[in-house]
């Protein structure tokens, strides 16, 4: 993905977290406070006037069927994962793709370390809109990477990253841009982090972009993110996601069906998270 593009999905995305803040239902509500504060003045208003919203969420939801339901239910589910793993003794916290991610400042993850990883101009944004809302960062590091040029790790340890600790990553709404040996190359990093690591990551199934007739909606966001010169690359089974992080020495914690996310966060909500979507959770090893 372009880095421009990059800042301008991160922003979308983000303007998508904020207009479900406003849902009605307190449990349905996106979680992500500070989604509104992070996007510029006229994602704002397209958001806070409810007669604009509706109109909005209404054009998106034409073009993209579901992915409003899968900000809605994805952003539950990491926020629960990642109170999960630094309540339990995570000591450092890896955004991977950062974007316009506000968990390190709305979740009040004091005791771990955090580390923002994303391309120098996505990165640069971020701190402009940090910096506009007034929002304090002084407790996370930013950690700038031309994923074409520079390595990962390499830039981590130049910031003070220390992979001998336990350590958790978040990886959200990448992998499917990326090709299988990439997408491999972090795992297998993650495998190489002190024990009781872990990754989590969504995906999409192959079948969504190889055989699209088997799903209703698929043609329509294909054409879309063919348009926007990012084609899906890389998608996995479901029933594939053990074998796979067992290849680069990850053991699966957890695996979550798009159906699975919307019986536990969108219960009674007229949309469906789309079908071809899940979340999984990977763990170096058992903690003794």
């Amino acid at each position: 993905m372009k880095p421009d593009r990059a800042s301008h999905t991160a922003e979308g995305a983000a303007a998508m977290r904020a207009a479900g803040c406003y849902e009605r239902r307190s449990s349905l509500r996106n979680p992500d406070t500070l989604a509104q504060r992070l996007v510029r003045r006229r994602y704002r208003i397209l958001v806070k006037y409810r007669a604009m919203r509706w109109a909005t969420l209404r054009l998106y939801s034409s073009k993209l069927p579901g992915m409003y339901e899968a900000h809605l239910s994805r952003t539950h589910h990491y926020d629960a994962i990642v109170q999960d793993e630094l309540g339990d003794g995570a000591d450092q916290y890896v955004v991977l793709g950062a974007g316009l991610d506000s968990r390190p400042y709305r979740l009040g993850l004091k005791r771990a370390r955090v580390f923002e990883v994303d391309h120098p101009s996505t990165s640069a944004f971020k701190r402009q809109r940090l910096a506009a809302a007034k929002i304090d960062h002084s407790q996370v590091t930013f950690v700038e990477v031309d994923f074409e040029r520079e390595d990962l790790a390499d830039r981590l340890l130049a910031r003070g990253f220390d992979p001998s600790k336990r350590t958790l990553v978040t990886w959200e709404g990448v992998t499917m841009y990326l090709d299988r040996d990439s997408v491999g190359h972090v795992l297998a990093w993650v495998a190489s982090l002190g024990q009781g690591s872990s990754i989590v990551f969504d995906y999409v199934y192959p079948a969504f972009y190889e055989d699209p007739d088997r799903y209703r909606y698929a043609r329509r966001h294909l054409e879309y993110v063919a348009r926007a010169g990012e084609p899906y690359k890389f998608g996995l089974g479901f029933e594939a996601v053990s074998d796979f992080v067992g290849t680069y020495g990850l053991e699966l914690v957890s695996n979550h069906s798009a159906s699975d996310l919307d019986n536990a966060y969108l219960a009674g909500h007229r949309g469906k998270t789309t079908p071809w979507y899940s979340v999984a959770r990977a763990r170096t090893a058992k903690i003794d």
